[in-house]
């Protein structure tokens, strides 16, 4: 008899058709890998709010800074710290643009079945297999994937942690720079 709830139908006691399998296919596809996704989701969002911001930082810092810097109504001493925490707040805040755009923004590879795999799910032979060795393959599948999204994302979040400390140190190179005005 097979359960309605049972995506790949079955349950004759097989291997791959206890309820063990059935539990640890669910799992794998409904929580590690939506996990997963949902994680890299959330990667995308924060690294495109990000570069907004740092884009909006810079073209400010670029525009006000360079005009401060070219005036030099700041005696001596105020406008060397004032081109240094420039020159800072520039550098961190590309360097944090790069690491949000390249790092995290641009398309990773994706682990996917390919073409030929694919045509082969509608073979006879492969419609005739056993429902526990077609559960026991897609399990392995999913696994490979969550576990490849998982390396993605660990990478992204490493990315996304030094374009985070590079915008902090350019927001207080900004914040700094306002520090010298008052000796103008």
């Amino acid at each position: 008899m097979t359960d309605p709830d049972d995506p790949l139908g079955g349950n004759s006691g097989e291997l791959g058709e206890r309820e063990t399998v059935k539990l640890l296919f669910a799992y794998a596809q409904d929580n590690l890998l939506a996990d997963e996704r949902d994680r890299q989701r959330h990667f995308d969002t924060k690294a495109g709010t990000m570069t907004g911001f740092v884009a909006v930082a810079l073209s400010l810092e670029a525009g006000l800074g360079a005009s401060t810097l070219i005036d030099n109504n700041l005696d001596c001493a105020a406008m060397a710290l004032f081109t240094l925490f420039f020159f800072i707040a520039v550098g961190a805040l590309v360097l944090s643009a790069i690491f949000a755009v390249l790092g995290v923004l641009v398309p990773k590879p994706y682990l996917g079945v390919d073409d030929e795999e694919l045509s082969g799910l509608a073979n006879e032979s492969t419609m005739n297999r056993p429902v526990g060795e077609m559960r026991e393959s897609l399990l392995s599948t999913v696994v490979d994937v969550v576990v490849h999204g998982r390396e993605q994302n660990d990478k992204k979040a490493t990315k996304l942690r030094v374009a985070s400390i590079s915008l902090a140190v350019g927001v207080s190179g900004i914040a700094c720079q306002a520090a010298t005005l008052p000796f103008a």
